[in-house]
């Protein structure tokens, strides 16, 4: 069992996707749920909808954090290819 846990290191890539997946849970239970709720003849906001609206921007935002120094290394790479380019 303890070879198992050290084979699954966590890694950041292991992550993005983990966050990715718990973001698109969250989208679709927040698209099934309703924005108000009827007790008898009141109208009360869904204090769920709320929470799961929470939840997603948190992702949102982990997801943006663990993504932008990839971005940023992927635009660094194509600008050093393209100064290489044009140096011949």
């Amino acid at each position: 069992m303890l070879e198992t846990v050290q084979k699954a290191q966590l890694t950041p890539e292991k992550l993005s996707l983990y966050i990715t997946s718990m973001r698109e849970a969250v989208e679709r239970e927040l698209i099934n749920e309703p924005e108000f709720i009827y007790i008898f003849i009141f109208k009360v906001e869904n204090r769920k909808q709320i929470l799961l609206k929470a939840r997603l921007q948190n992702y949102l935002l982990l997801e943006a954090f663990l993504t932008s120094p990839q971005r940023a290394e992927e635009q660094l790479k194509a600008m050093v290819g393209n100064l290489g380019k044009g140096g011949n």
